[in-house]
């Protein structure tokens, strides 16, 4: 559950904005963004009041949450998001809370290379909306608090388990390449599906053993080269590589997940990759950093 709130609620909120825009002007652009600052707030109750986090009723707030889907859903339906509207962020603040809140719940309820597959076919909604897959989340969250998501063994920090940040960072960088390429195109949506089955594939015995030899900086560094050679069109070949680097580093990492260096290096990466994108008529960034355009 926390993947899918990674990369199909924060992923799909930063692509989406960037598609439909921001208006700061308004203050109802801190309703959108307020389940990303709300980040801090469930993992420190969780930590120091444990019992007043657990007050909140996960099944309550999961069945929240996917009524909340299925009502911005049905308004993507009818219209385009116009982001300064106050019930869609509404609807998004909710859906954000609500998956957030659950996945820290029970933060071992993955499924293995089943989840991988299951964000891969979410991301390939957005040929039906670009914000689709954010919706995604929600659904992951209402299947784990009704106990629909095997969970997968309990296990503790390892001292040996790389920092999350580095790269959740670059992946952000990577990852979102597609997104400014195609833009509201759903062109990109078979690249970033391509990723989920190449992390899906990592959990085969044969291609894990194969990642467990390769170091860790050999695969950051896979990352970077990834981040040089997209071009769209061989996005899945590129998405499958990218899939495979970024499961097995996702294997490696602690658990319970640090997740707020996931989510701080994945939105940073973002930023920046979109950042990159809005000034590619530099000649520098054109023709080194984005070799696809």
């Amino acid at each position: 559950m926390i993947a899918a709130w990674l990369f199909l609620y924060l992923g799909g909120l930063v692509h989406a904005l960037a598609i439909y825009g921001l208006e700061f002007q308004s203050p109802r652009f801190a309703i959108i963004l307020f389940p990303i600052a709300l980040v801090p707030l469930p993992i420190l109750l969780k930590r120091h009041r444990p019992a007043l986090f657990a007050a909140v009723p996960p099944k309550a707030l999961a069945s929240a949450g996917l009524a909340a889907a299925l009502l911005f859903l049905r308004g993507l339906n009818l219209d385009y998001w116009n982001t300064p509207d106050l019930m869609p962020s509404i609807l998004v603040a909710v859906m954000g809370i609500a998956s957030l809140w659950v996945a820290l719940t029970d933060p071992f309820r993955e499924d293995g290379a089943i989840i991988w597959i299951r964000i891969g076919l979410w991301q390939l909604t957005g040929f039906l909306h670009p914000a689709m897959p954010i919706a995604g989340a929600s659904v992951f969250a209402f299947m784990g608090a009704f106990g629909l998501l095997r969970p997968v063994p309990a296990t503790t920090s390892s001292a040996k388990a790389p920092d999350p940040f580095p790269a959740a960072l670059v992946l952000g960088l990577v990852l979102s390449k597609p997104w400014w390429d195609y833009a509201a195109n759903p062109g990109w949506a078979p690249d970033l599906a391509a990723w989920g089955l190449g992390a899906a594939l990592t959990y085969l015995l044969p291609v894990r053993q194969a990642g467990a030899r390769i170091p860790m900086a050999a695969m950051h560094v896979a990352l970077a080269a990834l981040f040089v050679l997209y071009l769209p069109q061989w996005g899945w070949a590129w998405g499958l590589l990218l899939g495979l680097a970024w499961g097995w580093i996702w294997q490696r990492l602690a658990r319970p997940l640090p997740f707020r260096r996931l989510t701080y290096g994945l939105l940073l990466g973002f930023m920046l990759s979109y950042a990159l994108h809005a000034n590619l008529q530099i000649p520098f960034l054109r023709h080194f950093l984005w070799l696809g355009n």
